[in-house]
């Protein structure tokens, strides 16, 4: 870690619970986020960025003692103040019941930082002023969750994780918090397993350690301007640069037929997968599930709300990379019960892996551990949802492929 990042670090760490919770709401998707939590899940949202604050674990009964003590609080003040200000139509006719809005808003923030108040002097009073890691604030999330719903459903695991990795953006990095009774720490992630069968290696498992998303990846301009008109359609705002790197939360990384999503707005791309390995680099195919609705107003957090599914079987990046160009990525889905091509396209149509990887990383090898998506195909007749996909990535060099193949179970959406 750089003295930069621990200067960083340490001043986010001295703030009181109301500046780290106005700073993480300001970050992009947190809002969002946190509206979806509150108002699909009825979760507390002063509770949530609680406990990604807390510098300590805090256990189940303990958070059932906190929200117990500031439910009042919440219930007959900012409940009220909120469903009067929502209650209340504002039409450009009304200048002063606009007024009235706002006065109700300005007492609902108040009263929203005088519940975050009494949390930090409640949090503070039962494990102290500790140091956060990731881990603590993933456990304390969870934690929370559970009080409300247990197990936690997708939807909201992918929601809390996407404001986790706001407020963690570097899985390996601490935030630090100066104190005097517990020394500064990080706290080991447990990280997943991914097994592939090689040709010549047997079986190869490895800890993910980072999953990155290529996007914006296409080697050709038209090809890469048709990709982002595809999703202009649906409302997705084009890239600042081209290509971009989507960190996302490793425990996405799925080797499974079949995944759960919330809804019908989702679909796969197929995409060809660097896995950087202690043996070498290896080539797998994978899924971008990805949550189109979401992607409409966030990609970085749509990247979050779905699995990345992989196939479990890899070839040596050495074997396919002189006639990289000529592998070919496929994909089929079953939409409305008929099975229909969704995506075709030779690797040509996509960067060259070795300078996706050395943008990623400044010209050095991709670290070992790494899951690299490299980027997908235009889809065939637009993007939709499928209840079944099929992704391959074939080799007519060497006359071979990798298949793979999941459904996908649509969750209903209720409110």
């Amino acid at each position: 870690m750089t003295d930069k990042n621990r200067r960083t670090e340490r001043r986010q760490g001295e703030l009181s619970l109301w500046r780290f919770a106005i700073d993480l709401y300001g970050r992009a998707g947190v809002q969002v986020a946190c509206l979806e939590l509150q108002d699909r899940h009825r979760l507390d949202v002063d509770m949530v960025l609680a406990a990604l604050w807390a510098g300590a674990t805090v256990d189940h009964d303990s958070w059932q003692r906190i929200d117990r003590r500031v439910a009042p609080w919440r219930n007959d003040v900012i409940h009220v103040l909120r469903a009067a200000r929502r209650d209340m139509k504002v039409t450009e006719a009304q200048p002063s019941r606009s007024v009235k809005r706002e006065t109700i808003k300005m007492a609902e923030l108040d009263g929203e930082r005088r519940e975050i108040e009494m949390l930090e002097a409640l949090i503070s009073a039962t494990v102290g002023r500790g140091v956060p890691t990731n881990r603590c604030a993933w456990n304390n999330l969870m934690a929370y969750a559970r009080l409300n719903i247990d197990p936690v459903p997708p939807n909201m695991m992918s929601l809390l994780r996407g404001i986790h990795l706001a407020a963690f953006p570097d899985p390996e990095q601490a935030v630090i918090v100066e104190t005097t009774d517990t020394a500064p720490r990080n706290l080991p992630m447990n990280k997943p397993t991914v097994s592939f069968e090689t040709p010549s290696d047997g079986t190869l498992s490895m800890v993910v350690d980072q999953l990155v998303i290529g996007g914006w990846t296409g080697r050709d301009a038209e090809a890469l301007q048709h990709h982002i008109d595809e999703l202009a359609e649906l409302g997705v705002p084009g890239p600042s640069e081209t290509p971009l790197y989507y960190r996302c939360a490793t425990d996405q990384t799925l080797q499974r037929d079949s995944i759960q999503v919330l809804g019908r707005d989702s679909s796969g791309e197929v995409e060809a997968v660097l896995v950087s390995t202690d043996k070498g680099l290896f080539v797998t195919t994978g899924s971008d599930h990805t949550d189109r609705k979401v992607e409409a107003y966030s990609i970085a957090v749509s990247k979050q709300m779905c699995p990345k599914v992989l196939a479990g079987e890899a070839w040596p990046f050495a074997e396919v990379e002189a006639h990289w160009d000529q592998l070919i990525l496929r994909a089929h889905q079953v939409i409305d019960g008929e099975r229909v091509l969704y995506q075709e396209g030779p690797m040509a149509g996509v960067r060259q892996p070795r300078e996706i990887i050395s943008k990623y990383t400044d010209g050095a090898d991709l670290p070992s551990g790494t899951i690299l998506l490299l980027g997908t195909v235009p889809a065939i007749g637009g993007i939709r949802h499928g209840d079944r996909f099929e992704m391959e990535l074939i080799d007519p060099v060497l006359d071979r492929r990798i298949v793979h193949a999941y459904d996908i179970d649509s969750l209903p959406i209720v409110s």
